[in-house]
């Protein structure tokens, strides 16, 4: 157990997080207005303050490149800034300015996501609609409709098929981006009377599964396609509020209504760290590059801790050979099979110096080795597949995999 470490960010509201994509910085939002940019080892100090808010930010979102930043307010707006580099080519953040006004809603933005291409920026607001605006012509906007009180959450899934929302009504909708449909509907996020309540609902990195909190402190896990519930992650005494995939997914980061955060092994279902805060969270980020994770409170406090996943374990961040969610370690074995195939075919060809044409060929026990290793990966792949399922069916709570 671990009690995280805290230092005064903004003053008192809800506010937001994020990482700059190389890792280096925490973009941090807050009730005084302002978003700024801090150094992960000198949170309590800005680098880079943009001010151009006149109200509360809530929250944020980066473009896939870390050159555009675009928050929401209290204020109903949602502004777009532009980030410059130093040119050291190190991506040091030199300088900010203020980009355009996004859209104006008739009521204060509660979260906002930018699809994995950036193409398309997902607007949610205290209006039971989403807005779907278009960054390369912010003069189209698309409006979801579904939802019957305040939107809470908005989450494009990495494939950039579906976007998931959640709402104070106590619902979570999966929307088909094509023809903005309606797929599924879930009627169980669990709705209390706390003063700030974010619902937050997270897709897994691979986009194959939804993490959802209902009831009694439990996070669902949705498979993606069904729509069904695979298995039900169950540590916490209150209600789940924020959910947060490791970069390779892991891992997945929850934490409750009272400050406490779990950190859960995905290939066992079992959760392997426990972190204590003295207040609520607003969001948690894990690092794109490292072992750690940033977090806000509803105070305005923000938090960077190191060293989350124990060093005998798969780190989170995306690497070669990374255990995936639902892939046991015969699949990261598999993996390094394969890996070991391809590189003892590569090391066959390579001819010493002055060889024959015929001599750069590589020898047919070469070929034949190489080939018995993809074989054996393949192999173990398809036993991991079963185990997998295998695995699904026993854990499932609501036995819908049985039904399989």
């Amino acid at each position: 157990m671990s009690k995280l470490t805290f230092e005064a960010a903004h003053t008192e509201g809800a506010g937001d997080l994020l990482f700059t994509p190389d890792g280096n910085n925490i973009i941090t939002c807050g009730a005084d207005n302002l978003i700024c940019v801090r150094a992960k080892g000198a949170l309590g100090r800005s680098k880079l303050e943009l001010t151009e808010n006149e109200d509360a930010v809530t929250c944020l979102a980066i473009s896939k490149d870390g050159r555009r930043v675009v928050s929401g307010a209290i204020d109903n707006m949602v502004k777009s800034f532009q980030l410059t580099t130093d040119g050291s080519g190190n991506g040091e953040i030199s300088g900010g300015k203020f980009d355009e006004n996004v859209v104006r809603l008739t009521l204060p933005v509660a979260d906002i996501d930018f699809s994995p291409r950036g193409v398309y920026l997902a607007v949610a607001s205290e209006e039971s609609s989403i807005r779907l605006m278009n960054m390369l012509d912010t003069t189209q906007l698309i409006k979801l409709e579904g939802h019957s009180a305040p939107v809470r959450c908005v989450s494009f899934d990495p494939a950039q098929v579906y976007l998931a929302s959640s709402s104070a009504d106590g619902s979570v909708i999966v929307w088909r981006l094509a023809d903005k449909s309606q797929v599924s509907t879930f009627h169980t996020l669990p709705i209390v009377g706390a003063p700030y309540q974010f619902s937050k609902i997270a897709w897994s990195p691979c986009g194959s599964y939804l993490a959802i909190p209902v009831a009694h402190g439990r996070v669902e896990i949705i498979a993606r396609e069904t729509w069904e519930c695979v298995f039900t992650l169950k540590g916490h005494r209150e209600v789940v509020d924020v959910v947060a995939w490791s970069p390779n997914g892991s891992y997945l980061l929850t934490a409750c209504l009272a400050g406490q955060v779990l950190l859960w092994d995905m290939s066992t279902r079992e959760s392997i760290g426990k972190f204590l805060c003295a207040g609520q969270l607003a969001q948690i980020r894990w690092s794109p590059t490292e072992n750690a994770f940033a977090a806000i409170d509803v105070s305005g406090k923000v938090a960077f801790e190191t060293d989350v996943v124990p060093s005998h374990m798969p780190m989170p961040f995306a690497a070669a050979g990374s255990i995936i969610v639902g892939a046991p370690a015969a699949a990261a074995a598999a993996a390094a099979a394969a890996a070991a195939g391809a590189s003892g075919a590569a090391g066959g060809t390579k001819a010493s110096p002055g060889a024959s044409p015929s001599a750069k060929k590589p020898v047919a026990s070469t070929g034949n080795a190489a080939a018995a290793a993809a074989a054996a990966a393949a192999a173990a792949a398809a036993a991991a597949a079963v185990a997998v399922r295998r695995r699904l069916t026993s854990l499932c709570c609501c036995h819908c995999c049985r039904r399989r």
